[in-house]
């Protein structure tokens, strides 16, 4: 793996752990819908990364099974969490 491969790995570790949290609090706060504004928002407000990226990352976890979700209006981008699996991002 050369550096940039390294950094752009080590910047989706940040950016997965951010919308990974985001989600978790989504639950937690039992408010489970969400705009894509909102999420890149956060996690931008903590890493400073490209617009696209939390979307990304989410629609990556989604595949991974560990994050679930639908997309309640694509007009809107408006979405709904549905599940986050805990014990398979610990691991």
């Amino acid at each position: 793996m050369n550096e940039q491969q390294e950094n752009l790995e080590r910047v989706s570790v940040k950016i997965r752990s951010h919308v990974f949290a985001f989600c978790v609090g989504r639950i937690r706060e039992r408010q489970p819908d969400f705009t894509m504004l909102e999420l890149t928002a956060y996690v931008a407000e903590r890493t400073g990364v490209a617009p696209d990226s939390p979307g990304r990352i989410l629609r990556g976890l989604r595949q991974k099974e560990r994050i679930d979700y639908v997309n309640t209006s694509k007009k809107w981008s408006r979405y709904r969490v549905l599940s986050v699996s805990v014990e398979r991002e610990a691991a």
